[in-house]
């Protein structure tokens, strides 16, 4: 949405195909009976001033920004996330504290001596953490959250999502030695009180005439020649035709888009983009009584007690989705699509939310209603060396040299919803150039959002 935005104030012509019944892929506010409720949800982080500046202007009133409060729970208590040492070194059982404290101090000394580069994520874990509070805050969920042991992770998973606890400094400033500050987290995120998909209501409208927007209208194939797409073949209502193109913009996944492309791309490049692979997820939403939740808006659930990975509490993101004393709460789970959980029943998925909420304190809270959304493609999985994988799909499609692959999934990359906006309006700049993509877009994005 963002490129045919843009495009459209540059005077060039667009058709979106996207095959949901609504713009913004998995940023989305959807309606049950009087509850809305998004996939996510999304936080809209401010960082880049002329976006910040647009959105102020495309929103006008309704331009709303709300402090960040996430929360981590482990050993029975809520705490403050990115993971705060100080707070954890005083909230903890002291037991806890001193293991904490010295796994941490002998993990430091050991990759110290060794100078050894992290080759996974555990080991990252490990180095950066301890043992102890590794397992605790991050090693379990992992496994949880990816399915797999986090040895066959990459580290950059771990470098690019996750703030490092930097306990060397709680401990020099407790000895009365003055250590530095840890780097800060957002503290702020753009929200709309009619939640996010208002911000593609308002693009689409501005957008109105000057280019064409297709929902529930699926791509099939894009149909080649002389390294050019000449056609993109889209079905809707169990129709098919051919839509004539200069040039295709696509944000599926690397891996379906390859699928999709016929007679132009090598058996390498095929093989690379079939070894990427994407976590599914499935979202619980269940409808309580508003009263007695903490205030955070996410809490990540990381200890092996659980079954879900994450829980939102819609209320403290918005006064709109509250309705009547009742509010949605929106119980995380990842998964394989088509595995034994993906499958569940909707009535299996909510005695597992209920068991959850027991181990949260959240018992006596009485569920009114139920809610299942399954996700495909949710989250890249950074398996180790995915990045000679992503760097060869995108090599062989940058040969088709109207055709760029972008945004999360297009390049395989695990950035927020304000990246995503970035990046499209960068991307439609190139776009009216006119010009041969070949690799000159993509050492362009790769330098910019490093993804090789």
């Amino acid at each position: 949405m963002a490129i045919a935005y843009r495009l459209s104030q540059l005077g060039k012509p667009f058709i979106i195909v996207e095959k949901e019944p609504h713009l913004g892929g998995l940023s989305v506010t959807r309606r049950y009976n009087k509850y809305l409720y998004e996939y996510g949800p999304h936080a809209f982080h401010l960082k880049d001033q002329k976006i910040i500046d647009w959105l102020k202007r495309l929103l006008g009133k309704d331009f709303r920004v709300i402090p960040t409060n996430t929360s981590v729970f482990i050993d029975g208590k809520l705490y403050a996330y990115p993971l705060k040492a100080n707070e954890l070194l005083r909230k903890v059982r002291p037991t806890l504290g001193i293991r904490i404290i010295a796994d941490y101090i002998w993990a430091n000394i050991n990759y110290t001596i060794s100078r050894k580069n992290w080759q996974n994520f555990y080991e990252w874990g490990i180095a950066s953490f301890g043992r102890k509070l590794y397992k605790i805050s991050f090693g379990d969920y992992t496994t949880k959250v990816w399915g797999i042991d986090p040895r066959e992770l990459s580290a950059k998973l771990a470098t690019n999502k996750i703030s490092k606890l930097n306990l060397r400094e709680v401990i020099a400033k407790t000895m009365g030695i003055k250590g530095k500050e840890q780097p800060l987290f957002f503290k702020k995120y753009l929200y709309p009180e009619k939640g996010i998909s208002l911000i593609f209501t308002r693009m689409a409208k501005e957008t109105n005439g000057k280019g064409k927007i297709l929902l529930q209208t699926k791509a099939i194939a894009l149909n080649t020649r002389n390294n050019r797409v000449t056609s993109v073949t889209v079905e809707a209502e169990n129709k098919k035709r051919k839509i004539a193109c200069d040039t295709v913009v696509s944000t599926l996944p690397i891996k379906l888009l390859s699928q999709l492309v016929k007679g132009s791309l090598s058996r390498a490049t095929l093989a690379s983009a079939n070894k990427l692979q994407y976590r599914d997820m499935m979202i619980v939403y269940v409808v309580v009584e508003e009263k007695s939740l903490p205030d955070s808006q996410w809490i990540y659930l990381v200890e092996n007690k659980f079954q879900f990975n994450r829980v939102s509490i819609n209320k403290n993101l918005s006064p709109r989705f509250c309705v009547g004393g009742l509010t949605l709460l929106a119980f995380e789970i990842c998964c394989k699509k088509g595995d034994r959980l993906w499958n569940k029943k909707n009535s299996q998925l909510l005695a597992m939310v209920r068991e959850d909420m027991v181990k949260l304190g959240w018992r006596d809270l009485k569920i009114r209603d139920c809610i299942v959304e399954r996700i495909s493609n949710a989250y890249p999985i950074y398996l180790v060396d995915f990045e000679k994988n992503v760097s060869q799909a995108i090599r062989g499609l940058s040969k088709i040299v109207n055709l760029i692959s972008t945004g999360r999934n297009g390049l395989f990359l695990n950035s927020d919803i304000h990246d995503c906006f970035q990046m499209g309006f960068e991307t439609a700049d190139f776009v009216a150039k006119d010009i041969d993509i070949s690799d000159k877009y993509y050492q362009k994005v790769a330098n910019k959002w490093s993804i090789n």
